[in-house]
């Protein structure tokens, strides 16, 4: 689902009561502002939240995961901006081979027990 507070994301948070979150954002500043707004939402309504993945990032720069860890959350990695993406769409095989996918399968990974 796209980051925010729409009605998407509130009728799930009423009628999945036990919902887990995994927030991903993009280094955009103004992306965080919104997640960072969600965050809080869910910590008030006594949400788990998984962890806050980073998309489409171009050049790493650890200013979200900072943000995230300051918050007192996971920080599960960041997604590279991956160009051959498009051209694998509709390929499983293709995208498999993708940064993207690398990237998502350390992501989850990381959630996984030992």
């Amino acid at each position: 689902m796209p980051p925010g507070l729409g009605d998407a994301t509130l009728d799930l948070m009423r009628l999945i009561p036990r919902m887990e979150f995994l927030i991903v954002t993009t280094p955009s500043r103004i992306a965080f502002q919104t997640v960072r707004r969600l965050i809080e939402l869910l910590r008030e309504a006594d949400r788990v939240i998984l962890g806050v993945l980073e998309n489409m990032v171009l050049e790493p720069s650890g200013r979200i995961r900072g943000e995230v860890e300051a918050m007192g959350l996971k920080y599960l990695g960041s997604i590279p901006f991956d160009p051959k993406l498009e051209e694998a769409l509709g390929d499983a095989e293709a995208l498999l081979q993708t940064d993207f996918a690398a990237s998502i399968n350390a992501a989850v990974s990381s959630l996984l027990p030992d």
